[in-house]
């Protein structure tokens, strides 16, 4: 008798604990949480003409809170979407204000008017992925400048 009444305790302590565990989960993801905060409402390009296949640099004024892994969606929006590749980037928590390079603008890019957009996606825990989107100043792609690599 004192054996089963043991095991009925510790298998309710189980699921106790279980339930718990699942509504913390649920109020985490569920729960606003700001993790980069802009200081300005656009990123600024160094230069206002690039070629295709030239390194784009964008300078950031932002404080990051928290040690999440960034993964960052980089794409040119003009009279068409032209996505970059996708990198990832672990920065410490504190205020930066510095330039840092995106990436290349990709060979096939058409001339013409762009914005840089960053989607940045962090995953805070296995229920929440927190998405920022910010857009640069406009540039102009020249692919008659094309630099081969």
């Amino acid at each position: 008798m004192n054996r089963n009444r043991l095991t009925s305790i510790l298998i309710n302590t189980l699921l106790f604990a279980a339930s718990i565990s699942i509504i913390y989960g649920y109020a985490l993801a569920f729960w606003p949480i700001q993790i980069v905060d802009y200081h300005q409402a656009f990123l600024a390009t160094p230069k206002d003409e690039y070629s295709a296949g030239e390194q784009l640099f964008a300078h950031f004024d932002l404080c990051k809170k928290g040690t999440y892994t960034a993964t960052i969606y980089p794409e040119l929006v003009g009279d068409s979407i032209v996505p970059m590749e996708p990198f990832t980037s672990q920065v410490a928590p504190g205020c930066y204000d510095t330039d840092a390079a995106v990436g290349y603008i990709p060979l096939h890019t058409p001339a013409g008017m762009y914005k840089l957009r960053l989607i940045t996606r962090y995953r805070v825990n296995a229920f929440k992925i927190v998405t920022y989107s910010i857009e640069s100043t406009a540039f102009s792609v020249d692919e008659s400048k094309l630099i081969y690599l």
